[in-house]
């Protein structure tokens, strides 16, 4: 493996956040963040941080207290998320939705995307203000700052001259000028998700860089291409479906990742933030290709591990979703750790910086063997087993994807059981069958009954979540901001309790025990678990709605109401989830990309699974053989 050394080096610090969420404000040991997902810095060396989830917008000061600059909202759903508004006014009353970016003006203003308002607002003098567009219009329209309008506005940065420009996440780069916007006409065709502004040198020699989830591009003065890279594919899965590691799924050459954020260092670099793949990375401003100093490789493993916290040396410090990114006079960088709920600082260090070549992954294997336990459903069964206490498992993507088997939850819940099958009280060995994907109550009662229920396994462990209510019973509306919740749930919560009666019925007469698992998705823990959906494909109401605040609030609360009502044993994995969450040294539970469970949400869930189990032993007291 080759190395080479820098002639600088860089270190990585914690300039504030606890890490534990939150709003409140204080030093930097103490201030609390939700979402810090866009950063600015004035002349005075303060740092603006839009935090989506809190609604608000906080600055810190140069020794690392924060404060709250405007925005109010109080923490709901177990302190992840504060309800977005629209208000204008005194600062502390400002309402938000979803503040994705902040810039700093000629004037002083503070200038914030706010996003799910469609509009520009500014801070000014202790008031918010619209300075463009309008909450109730998306028409695209071009024109004066009242009456034009916006599309989910992302990112924000001034030229030199003192114009704004917008990156509207569907609209493309609008440009505010003598109080006129303007959509500008690009040469090229660009990817319908404009994420990321920035701007370096003045006049003839002024570039623009746009950041999108498709490519990178630099702009001279007159809109004229000066280089593109394109993002690299993304592959997310790096298992085949029986459990063996995909061919080639760990090629190591970091290609460009989608720049969340970007911005000039001042030394002829272009510093951007890679979310899919948790790694702050450099490019030469001049070409567009990796940078003398690339700061971090990604990691290449990223879809499923997650990201991490770890302080020091630029090339082993670790991130988790970082999304902000902005200069400090000093020609630091500061980054918005989103997933960390902390912000970063990278600054120059003497000592230099070695970097490999390659990038750090975790070590996989391929030698699982295949077939080593998975069945997919509709695969016939071969009788009972006479070797074996079999347990089905079955459920959705939830239950087994993208994972070597030994790694897969059912996996780790049977090797667990098998290591002290004999003192738990089990006839036999204990051996799990993943039977998965299925999607709606119907695939999972046709299964069950035709044939779980003739004998084959001895016991069935049931995973189900929001998913599987959304197959079952589609909203009648794409537009989700506009369902009676309320109405929606009492329309599935009776179907779904007397289809877990029957399920249960139907293997009891068999003598086979159920146990019903229920899982968390992603947004119904922390908009932090999907913050690469959020932003990647403009922040789909949906998800958020969904199946977190607050559509997905009611969907647990009423999955809980059916499971009770209809007397099934059931193992809650959402209570241990969510205190990983609130955790301030989180570490993410689902995949940066696909939202799948990441290992270490693997490995808790089914640590809760045994646990659970071993408490209800229904196993004890089944014969010896089948």
């Amino acid at each position: 493996m080759m190395h080479f050394l820098l002639a600088v080096g860089f270190l990585v610090s914690t300039l504030a956040g606890s890490g534990a969420s939150g709003v409140r404000d204080g030093d930097a040991t103490s201030a609390e963040f939700m979402k810090p997902i866009g950063v600015a810095t004035d002349a005075q060396g303060n740092i603006y941080v839009a935090d989506a989830a809190a609604q608000r917008i906080r600055e810190i000061s140069p020794s690392g207290y924060v404060t709250t600059l405007a925005g109010s909202g109080s923490p709901m759903y177990d302190g992840m998320w504060v309800d977005g508004g629209y208000q204008n006014g005194p600062a502390s009353q400002a309402r938000f939705d979803r503040p994705s970016a902040v810039a700093v003006g000629p004037d002083g203003g503070i200038y914030v995307a706010d996003s799910l308002n469609h509009c520009i607002r500014l801070i000014k003098d202790g008031m918010v203000s619209t300075y463009a567009g309008s909450q109730d219009n998306t028409s695209a329209a071009d024109g004066a700052l009242a009456t034009a309008s916006f599309r989910k506005p992302r990112a924000l940065a001034f030229n030199a001259a003192g114009d704004l420009y917008v990156a509207d996440i569907e609209l493309g780069i609008r440009r505010i000028h003598d109080g006129t916007v303007t959509t500008l006409t690009l040469p090229i065709p660009m990817s319908k998700s404009y994420l990321s502004i920035a701007f370096s040198g003045s006049g003839k020699n002024e570039t623009m860089f746009v950041g999108t989830s498709k490519e990178l591009v630099a702009f001279d003065r007159d809109l004229h291409v000066r280089w593109q890279q394109t993002v690299a594919p993304d592959d997310s899965l790096l298992y085949v479906v029986s459990g063996n590691l995909k061919a080639g799924a760990l090629n190591t050459t970091p290609g460009l990742g989608i720049p969340y954020g970007i911005t000039p260092d001042g030394r002829g670099d272009l510093i951007y933030a890679d979310t899919r793949s948790h790694a702050v990375r450099a490019l030469d401003q001049r070409t567009g290709l990796p940078a003398q100093q690339p700061l971090q490789q990604p990691l290449a493993d990223a879809a499923d591990y997650g990201g991490g916290y770890r302080e020091g040396d630029v090339a082993q410090a670790l991130f988790d979703a970082p999304m902000g990114i902005a200069r400090l006079n000093d020609g630091g960088i500061v980054v918005a750790d989103t997933g960390n709920r902390r912000i970063r600082v990278i600054a120059a260090s003497a000592a230099p910086t070695t970097l490999s070549t390659s990038p750090p992954f975790r070590d996989f294997t391929d030698s699982d063997p295949a077939q080593n336990g998975q069945i997919v459903a509709g695969t016939p069964f071969h009788g009972p087993s006479a070797s074996y206490y079999r347990i089905a498992y079955i459920g959705n993507s939830y239950a087994f994807f993208n994972t070597s088997w030994s790694d897969s939850i059912p996996g780790r819940v049977e090797a667990a059981l098998q290591s002290n099958w004999k003192a738990l009280g089990f006839p036999r060995p204990p051996k799990l069958i993943s039977i998965s994907p299925i999607q709606d109550i119907s695939g999972f009662h046709d299964y069950i009954s035709n044939v779980l229920s003739l004998g084959v396994v001895d016991a069935v462990l049931l995973q189900i979540n929001s998913v599987n209510v959304a197959s079952s019973f589609p909203l009648k509306t794409p537009d989700s901001t506009h369902v009676d919740w309320d109405a929606y749930d009492a329309g599935w919560e009776e179907p779904m309790r007397r289809f877990f009666v029957d399920v249960h019925s139907e293997l009891e007469k068999a003598g086979i025990p159920l146990v019903v698992v229920t899982n968390p998705v992603p947004a119904e823990l922390t908009p932090l678990e999907v913050s690469v959906f959020s932003d990647d494909t403009g922040f789909p109401d949906w998800m958020f709605l969904m199946y977190g605040p607050p559509g997905g609030q009611f969907t647990q609360r009423d999955l809980q109401k059916a499971i009770t009502g209809a007397h099934v044993p059931e193992i809650d994995l959402y209570p241990g989830f969510l205190a990983a969450e609130q955790d301030p040294n989180r570490v993410p539970l689902n995949g940066t990309v696909d939202g799948h469970y990441s290992q270490y949400g693997r490995a808790l869930a089914a640590r809760i699974i045994v646990e659970q189990l071993i408490e209800q032993h229904f196993w004890v007291g089944a014969s010896k053989r089948p």
